[in-house]
C-alpha cells in the first residue's frame, strides 16, 4: 500500500495486527482462526479502496497494491482449506470470495476442490452447475450447458433417493432455461414457424431421428455412454449445418431431453415430494412447451402411483392450482372457480366411495378441503367447503373408514377456526372410536381447557381428565395439562391452597406407586424439561402456594422419592420459592447447591454454578476455595482442569466489576 494512503502509525498497526494473526494461525485449533485473519484482510482491502478513491492514482492505472491483499486472502483461504477441509462454512466463504475475483478459472478450481472435499454435499454440486450453465451476476462463467449436464451426472453417483433431489431440480432448471434461450434465438432469426412445427408430435421429427436423439441423450441409465462433444467453440465461419444435428436440436426444443431427465428423476426418487418440487419450475416456464411437459409429468404420476390417494387428489385437483416457489395459488377465479371446485369435490367424493379400501383417501380429501378453506376468501364458498368437511368426516365415520389422523386434521381445523364446540364434539367421538390414541386425548383435553378459561371446570370435565391420565399414566403431556387444570381451579377459587396441594400430592403418590415408563417428550420450553411424570407433579408442588421453606420442601419431596438431578437443577433456576429473608435464602440455596453436586450424576456445569454462586452471590471466597479442593478429588483430571479454567474466568470477571465499582 502506498505511504500516501496510510500514515506511518497506521502501517505500524497493520504490521502488528498481521503478526498477531500469523501467530494465531501458526498452530490453529479451529477454522475460525483463519476466518478472523481473512475478515481482517477484507476490511483492510476495503479501507485501501476507499483511500485509493480519495487520494489514489490516475484512473486506469494499476499498482502492486491492487493485487497484493486479494492474493494474500486467497492464499489464506487455500491454507485454511487444506488445514480444515471438513469445514463447510470455510468452503462456502472461500467460494463466495472467489466469485468476487475476475477469474473464471479460480472459481472453477475452488468449486472443484470443495466438491472433492465434500462429494456428498449437494449444495456444492448445484453451485458448480449453476456457474457452468448460467454464470454469476457479474458475467463470469455461464454458457457451458453441456459441462453442467456432465457435472450433475457425475454428482448423482454420490447420492441416493431423496438426497439427490437438489441435483435433479437443478438439472431440470438448466434444461428449461436452455430451451428458453434457444426459443428466443429462433424467434430472433424468424424461425417461429419451424419451432411450432417441431413442437407438434405429428410433424416435428421422424421416428428414426427421435431414436437417434434418445440414444445420444441417455441420463441415469448409463451415464458413461454419453458421447463426448467437441471442445472447439462455434465460430462465424461454421456456416454449414448438418441435417442430423438440426433434427437433434429440434428434438431438444420439443422437450425430448427434459422428458428424459424428468422420467429419470421420478424413477430415482421414490414418493411424490419430487413432483411438488418440479411443478413450480414447470409452471414458471414461459414457453409453448409448458402444457406438454405438465401433461407428461402428470402422466408420470398417474403411471407410477395409480393407487396412491395423494396422487389421485393431486391429479383430480390439477386444474384448480398453479404452483410457485411460495406454494400453491389459485389458477381460476369467480364463477369458473365455483363451478370447477364443485365438480372437483363431486369427483373426489366419488373416489372416496370407489376407493373405500384406501383408508387414507378420506384423509387426503380432507387435507384438500382444509387447504381450500384456508386459501379461499369468499364467505359463501368457505361456508360450502366447511359443510363438505363436516359431511366428509361423518361419512368416513359411518363407513368406518375414519382414522386417527382424519379426526386429528378435523379437530385442528375446528380449533384454528374458533369452532371449539364442533371440535369438542368430534374429539369426544374420536376418543371413543380410538381410545388408545394419545394425540386425540391430548387434543380433547386442550379444547376442554380452552372452554373453561373464564370459569371453573365442570365435574364432567374433571372426569374426562381423570379418564385420560388413568389410560395414559406415563404421559408427560397429559400430566402437564392436568396440573394446569388444577391450577386453573385454584385461580377460580374452586380449590383452596390445601386442596390444590392435596390433589397434586395424591396424583404424585399414585404415579410413584405405578412407576410407568415415559410415553412422550414434554412440550415445555423450559431449560430443564421434566423427564418423567413424577417430575411434573414435583414441580407443581413446588409452585403451589405454601409456607414450606426451600429446605423443608426438598426434604419433603426427597422423602417420597429420590430427586433427579434434572429436577434439582430446575429448582435452582426457579425464582418463586418463598423467602423469609435474604440471609436464610442464600443459606437455603447453598444447601441446594450442595445437594446438586452430591448427586452421583453431577456434571462439571453444576460445580461451576456452585462456585459462581459462592463468589458472586454469597461472596465467600474461603468456601469457594474449599469447594475447589473438593472438586479436585471428586472430578477427573481433565474435568478439573476445565473447572480451573472456568474458575479463572469467573475470578477475572469479578475483579473487573469490582474495579469499575471502585472507580465510580
Amino acid at each position: 500500500m502506498e505511504s500516501a494512503q496510510l500514515r506511518m502509525e497506521q502501517i505500524s498497526a497493520i504490521v502488528t495486527q498481521r503478526n498477531y494473526y500469523e501467530a494465531l494461525i501458526a498452530r490453529p485449533k479451529k477454522p475460525e482462526c483463519y476466518i478472523k485473519y481473512i475478515e481482517y484482510e477484507k476490511r483492510l482491502e476495503k479501507l485501501r479502496r476507499l483511500r485509493v478513491g480519495k487520494y489514489g492514482h490516475a484512473k486506469g492505472r494499476t499498482t502492486l497494491s491492487d493485487y497484493s491483499i486479494p492474493l494474500h486472502i486467497l492464499s489464506l483461504y487455500s491454507a485454511a482449506a487444506k488445514r480444515f477441509p471438513e469445514s463447510l462454512e470455510l468452503w462456502a466463504s472461500y467460494i463466495a470470495y472467489s466469485l468476487t475475483q475476475a477469474s473464471n478459472k479460480l472459481v472453477s478450481r475452488v468449486l472443484s476442490a470443495a466438491i472433492a472435499a465434500h462429494p456428498s454435499h449437494a449444495a456444492f454440486w448445484v453451485m458448480a452447475a449453476q456457474f457452468e450453465a448460467d454464470g454469476d451476476e457479474t458475467g463470469k462463467g455461464g454458457g457451458n450447458v453441456d459441462g453442467a449436464r456432465k457435472l450433475l451426472m457425475r454428482g448423482l453417483r454420490f447420492f441416493k433417493d431423496g438426497n439427490s433431489l437438489p441435483l435433479w431440480i437443478e438439472w431440470i432448471r438448466i434444461e428449461l432455461n436452455f430451451i428458453r434461450v434457444m426459443e428466443k434465438r429462433r424467434e430472433a432469426f424468424g424461425l417461429l414457424d419451424s419451432q411450432s412445427n417441431s413442437n407438434d408430435p405429428d410433424r416435428s421429427i421422424q421416428p428414426e431421428h427421435i431414436e437417434h436423439v434418445d440414444q445420444a441423450l441417455q441420463t441415469t441409465d448409463d451415464l458413461d455412454q454419453l458421447p463426448e462433444e467437441p471442445d472447439t467453440p462455434m465460430t462465424p465461419l461454421d456456416r454449414k449445418i448438418d441435417v442430423t444435428e438440426l433434427k437433434g436440436q429440434e428434438a431438444l426444443l420439443s422437450g425430448a431431453l427434459v422428458r428424459v431427465v424428468l422420467q429419470n428423476a421420478c424413477q430415482a426418487i421414490p414418493g411424490l415430494d419430487i413432483f411438488d418440487a418440479i411443478l413450480p419450475l414447470l409452471h414458471a416456464f414461459e414457453s409453448p412447451l409448458r402444457p406438454t411437459l405438465l401433461h407428461f409429468l402428470y402422466g408420470q404420476i398417474s403411471e407410477m402411483y395409480p393407487n396412491s390417494p395423494k396422487a389421485l387428489v393431486m391429479l383430480t385437483t390439477r386444474p384448480l392450482f398453479k404452483y410457485c416457489t411460495a406454494g400453491k395459488i389459485m389458477a381460476v377465479s369467480g364463477e369458473e372457480l365455483v363451478d370447477l371446485l364443485g365438480s372437483t369435490i363431486l369427483h373426489l367424493q366419488q373416489l372416496c366411495k370407489d376407493k373405500s379400501d384406501l383408508k387414507s383417501m378420506s384423509e387426503e380429501f380432507l387435507i384438500f378441503l382444509i387447504e381450500m378453506h384456508t386459501i379461499l376468501k369468499e364467505v359463501e364458498v368457505r361456508q360450502y367447503v366447511s359443510a363438505v368437511i363436516r359431511k366428509t368426516v361423518s361419512s368416513a365415520i359411518k363407513r368406518k373408514t375414519d382414522t386417527p389422523k382424519l379426526h386429528q386434521l378435523a379437530i385442528t381445523h375446528y380449533e384454528n377456526n374458533e369452532a371449539i364446540n364442533d371440535g369438542l364434539q368430534l374429539a369426544k367421538t374420536a376418543t371413543q372410536r380410538f381410545p388408545e390414541c394419545l394425540d386425540l386425548w391430548d387434543s380433547r383435553l386442550g379444547l376442554l381447557l380452552k372452554t373453561n378459561e373464564d370459569s371453573p371446570a365442570t365435574p364432567d370435565t374433571l372426569l374426562v381428565f381423570q379418564q385420560a391420565i388413568q389410560r395414559f399414566p406415563g404421559s408427560i403431556r397429559l400430566a402437564e395439562q392436568y396440573t394446569q387444570l388444577l391450577k386453573h381451579q385454584h385461580t377460580k377459587h374452586a380449590l383452596n391452597d390445601q386442596e390444590l396441594w392435596s390433589s397434586i400430592e395424591d396424583q404424585l403418590d399414585i404415579t410413584l406407586k405405578t412407576c410407568p415408563l415415559k410415553l412422550d417428550e414434554s412440550r415445555q420450553s423450559a431449560r430443564y424439561p421434566p423427564l418423567n411424570v413424577a417430575e411434573v407433579y414435583q414441580r407443581a408442588l413446588t409452585e403451589c402456594p405454601s409456607r414450606r421453606t426451600l429446605p423443608k420442601l426438598t426434604q419433603y419431596l426427597s422423602n417420597k422419592s429420590i430427586l433427579s438431578l434434572n429436577f434439582l437443577s430446575w429448582l435452582l433456576d426457579f425464582k418463586s420459592i418463598p423467602r423469609d429473608d435474604e440471609k436464610e435464602d442464600l443459606k437455603s440455596l447453598e444447601d441446594l447447591h450442595e445437594l446438586v453436586i452430591s448427586h452421583p450424576n453431577a456434571q462439571l456445569d453444576q460445580w461451576i454454578n456452585y462456585l459462581s454462586f459462592l463468589l458472586i452471590n454469597k461472596k465467600d471466597c474461603h468456601k469457594a476455595g474449599q469447594l475447589l479442593a473438593k472438586a479436585k478429588t471428586s472430578l477427573g483430571r481433565k474435568a478439573f482442569e476445565q473447572l480451573e479454567q472456568k474458575w479463572m474466568l469467573i475470578n477475572s470477571s469479578v475483579d473487573d466489576v469490582t474495579a469499575m465499582q471502585v472507580e465510580q
